[in-house]
């Protein structure tokens, strides 16, 4: 299923029309056991100008790659840790050098990786081992804003038929902080921390339930903060940055969304008594150069015709889908102007097969895909000359930054200059 993250920041949303591909690079060519992307982690802005970027592929490694030039990072090859497919990966926001990591079934433990430590030999880094007690199937898994609380996500276990939500003390890995076994009855798809409230937990499941939690509760149902009903099982979930044209700004950092598996979209205020902000049990028809949600209308060879073929995830606010079509095919879907998706690149060689995760950056207008073709693509927005944006040469403007002020440092050790 397709994934996508976003990181909030305070530049103007981009002309889609000039989000051009400048950059791909094949992952297969780094491992070939990363001929296939299913997940993409990006380091949070906040820790710029660090700019790694994790790639999951159905493999026991992730391999790190810097997410401007989208080339391998000496060493960064992690591997050997995990048993089984590693199915998600989160990095801290706490400390640039830490990467969570669970993997699928006969892997009852979370990983997480230093990567300060690398021997090169193997791209192995310093592992702590979170262990769950009674062999629950992690299926997702995420760390505080903090870092100092770890939860992950189960499988549905078919004997108690409950879906446990599994806590952890990052200070004592060898035994859960403690679970909650009520709220889902299915498989979890996602479990995530708010990205600044760190007891704040928003889940989603198979079951169709995307749960919302405060964990300084003293039990599971106190904690229970906010139940949205997807209708159907949801596959994608998280917080996102909120957009003062949807709801008034007190409400804007507890937004978020969720995907389903009918290609449907929902986001909403994750707060008691919270609003539904946007709704779509499917991708919505087209009909010439506008969209509407009439499931019922045919194209003239007598098959419904949708705007395309699933989504991807959503851009800047949640108003903005990325969607695309199975020949790899990317558009940007505007939920408030109700217009024909803003095909990317129409002339240009990026993705060659469907397109399963993106990560877009607010700060730089840029925007990562990664595909089942087993390649990466950076899109970035384009001024009228044909150059790149300011704000999407973060890289040039920091190099920029730390000449001068070397040169200002070797000014003051010299002392003024004497006639």
């Amino acid at each position: 299923r397709a994934t996508a993250t976003t990181e909030s920041g305070g530049n103007q949303p981009p002309s889609w029309r000039n989000l051009s591909l400048v950059n791909s690079a094949s992952t297969a060519s780094s491992s070939p056991q990363h001929s296939f992307v299913i997940q993409l982690a990006s380091q949070p802005a906040n820790l710029q100008p660090t700019s790694r970027l994790a790639v999951c592929s159905p493999s026991n490694q992730i391999l790190l790659l810097d997410r401007r030039s989208l080339q391998p990072i000496d060493g960064q090859l992690l591997g050997s840790g995990h048993d089984s497919q590693i199915v998600d990966c989160r990095f801290s926001r706490a400390a640039w050098y830490e990467l969570l990591t669970c993997a699928s079934r006969w892997d009852d433990q979370l990983l997480l990786w230093d990567l300060r430590v690398n021997n090169n030999k193997g791209g192995s880094a310093a592992i702590v081992r979170f262990n769950s007690e009674s062999g629950d199937c992690m299926s997702t898994a995420d760390i505080s804003c903090d870092g100092l609380l770890l939860c992950a996500g189960a499988e549905l276990d078919s004997a108690n038929q409950d879906a446990r939500i599994v806590f952890w003390d990052r200070r004592f890995p060898t035994a859960p902080l403690g679970c909650y076994s009520d709220s889902h009855q299915d498989s979890l798809a996602r479990v995530r921390f708010h990205p600044s409230r760190s007891r704040r937990l928003l889940t989603a499941s198979l079951d169709g339930l995307a749960c919302s939690f405060d964990l300084t509760a003293e039990c599971e149902d106190d904690a229970l903060v906010f139940t949205y009903n997807a209708g159907c099982g949801i596959h994608g979930a998280d917080w996102i940055a909120a957009d003062s044209d949807l709801q008034p700004a007190q409400l804007a950092e507890s937004v978020a969304y969720v995907l389903t598996g009918q290609e449907g979209y929902a986001l909403f205020e994750a707060e008691e008594l919270g609003d539904t902000l946007i709704e779509l049990d499917r991708l919505p028809v087209l009909g010439g150069p506008t969209i509407h949600d009439d499931a019922s209308e045919e194209a003239d060879d007598g098959v419904t015709s949708r705007v395309a073929d699933y989504i991807v995830g959503p851009l800047t606010c949640g108003h903005h889908l990325l969607v695309g079509q199975h020949s790899g095919r990317l558009g940007v879907l505007s939920l408030k102007q109700q217009t024909a998706p803003v095909w990317l690149s129409e002339g240009a060689v990026g993705h060659a097969d469907t397109v399963r995760c993106c990560h877009w950056d607010s700060e730089t207008n840029s925007l990562v895909t990664g595909s089942e073709d087993g390649m990466l693509c950076l899109w970035q927005q384009q001024t009228a000359s044909g150059g790149l944006s300011a704000a999407s040469r973060p890289a040039e403007s920091f190099a920029k930054k730390e000449r001068q002020k070397k040169r200002k440092q070797r000014r003051e050790r010299m002392g003024p200059v004497s006639g």
